[in-house]
């Protein structure tokens, strides 16, 4: 098996002479918010918990003074403080963002060691390595105003949480009272401001723009969700020719 770690840019983390023996991820768990009644507890909710990822692997030096060297060189590239990416080379389009919970190092002989590693995941998903517009522009490019958006991931993408990107891009349209809506979840945003050719209004996770400038007294303060599936969509109040783009990762369990 393989594995390949990457700083927060994407630039691989060189492990010399490593060969990787393990990278088992641990399954989904809950912690059930509950309240004491008189006869048991009664249900508030349940929110999911950071998970672990259990790897270990063994690493060759040239000899037993290059051996002291490597292990220095793992101290600094796995360092605890660091926040990483995981992928699993058996699965390669998915990345873990992860630290270094525990390392454990065993050495077998002068010049090999073996090492155990436990990953935290603070966020317990996986996700594409690859957004939808880099990955498939074309289907994540609408210009109609009913159309349908597909999250290919097992996980809701929810704008508080997690990165979302809708830009509406206005080429002949204009509105004064613009609605989207996301017919398979409910969610309803809208907006009472001018948009007009050459305007460009953004939805960035919980944040609303028209040309760069804030336009979130002018909303419903509406958050529009990706739910897990097909999305059919609803756009209400322009007149013209328009476009509206939707950047995500899909989410994995």
């Amino acid at each position: 098996m393989s594995v390949k770690l990457y700083d927060l840019n994407m630039q691989k983390i060189q492990l010399r002479g490593v060969k990787w023996l393990e990278f088992t991820t641990e399954p989904p768990t809950v912690n059930r918010i509950t309240d004491s009644v008189w006869n048991g507890d009664i249900a508030l909710g349940r929110r999911r918990n950071s998970r672990r990822i259990q790897a270990r692997f063994y690493y060759e030096s040239n000899d037993s003074v290059d051996y002291k060297t490597l292990r220095d060189e793992f101290f600094e590239l796995l360092d605890p403080l660091n926040e990483m990416y995981a992928v699993d080379q058996d699965v390669p389009l998915k990345r873990w963002k992860v630290e270094i919970e525990s390392y454990n190092s065993l050495r077998i002989n002068p010049t090999i060691a073996e090492v155990s590693i436990v990953f935290c995941c603070l966020r317990p998903f996986a996700e594409s390595i690859v957004t939808t517009l880099n990955s498939n522009v074309g289907a994540y490019t609408k210009n109609s105003t009913t159309f349908s958006i597909q999250n290919l991931g097992s996980v809701d993408i929810e704008p508080t949480e997690s990165e979302l990107i809708i830009k509406i891009t206005s080429i002949s349209a204009t509105s004064s009272n613009l609605k989207v809506t996301n017919k398979t979840t409910g969610d309803l945003w809208s907006y009472q401001g001018v948009f007009k050719a050459g305007d460009v209004i953004t939805l960035d996770g919980v944040k609303y723009k028209r040309n760069g400038l804030n336009i979130i007294g002018l909303t419903n303060l509406g958050l529009i969700n990706i739910a897990k599936g097909t999305n059919e969509f609803l756009i209400e109040g322009l007149t013209g020719q328009f476009e509206i783009t939707f950047d995500f990762r899909y989410l994995y369990l």
